[in-house]
């Protein structure tokens, strides 16, 4: 009985100093490559390269998660309306280029990014669309063709695609000191705040509202 107390009393102190170690750990800087944790309803949000030079790029677009299957030869993937169902796509891969096709429709191409993670499933893995021959002559659909070539289409093992398509880009600094971050033409700075979580960015234009952001899986940091 009278080791219980000062037993109690070690384990509470290598609690504390446990948390406070873990604490310490979170490096106290937004750096890395970070994803607005909730989209919109229809897949639009914003992510952010923040970088250790003290600038950074946000960038506002299609940042879409999706359920998809394939096999050898077949990718289906979400229809994108109302009525939900799929689509099937032809795809074959010939090195580092992977062609994608819908029946009666042009082939669509998509070039690799890095390395493959899976060899015996080439599909997995992350590619950029590469640009068409030519562009649409409606100049709506010729600047979303050229969105289309900036963007990052990943594949992953547990059976979902995730798109990240920029349709605008901002770039700004930030203040390690003052924990703010400034877009640049933009008079008033924002606070960041890094957290065990992520990262909490205040949003323009008062700062009062915030958004949370985690780690973006498309970017490997």
């Amino acid at each position: 009985m009278p080791q219980t107390l000062p037993r109690r009393l070690a384990i509470l102190l290598l609690l504390l100093a446990t948390h406070c170690a873990f604490t310490q750990s979170i490096p106290n800087t937004p750096i890395g490559r970070w994803v607005a944790e909730h989209v919109s309803a229809g897949g639009i949000g914003s992510w952010w390269d923040f970088r250790a030079d003290g600038t950074f790029t946000m960038y506002i677009g299609a940042a879409v998660t999706a359920h998809v299957t394939h096999n050898a030869n077949t990718l289906n993937v979400p229809a994108g309306t109302k009525d939900g169902g799929t689509i099937a796509l032809d795809y074959k891969i010939t090195g580092n280029i992977l062609n994608l096709k819908r029946a009666g429709d042009p082939d669509t191409f998509f070039t690799r990014i890095g390395p493959a993670p899976k060899p015996s499933d080439p599909l997995l893995g992350r590619w950029r669309p590469n640009a068409p021959s030519t562009y649409s002559p409606n100049p709506e659909l010729a600047a979303r063709q050229k969105a289309m070539t900036t963007g990052v289409y990943v594949f992953n093992a547990d059976n979902t695609q995730t798109v990240r398509i920029p349709f605008i880009s901002r770039t700004g600094t930030w203040d390690p000191a003052g924990h703010t971050f400034k877009l640049e033409g933009d008079a008033h700075s924002y606070a960041f705040t890094r957290t065990e979580k992520g990262l909490t960015l205040a949003q323009p234009p008062d700062g009062i509202k915030t958004d949370t952001y985690i780690t973006d899986p498309v970017f490997p940091q």
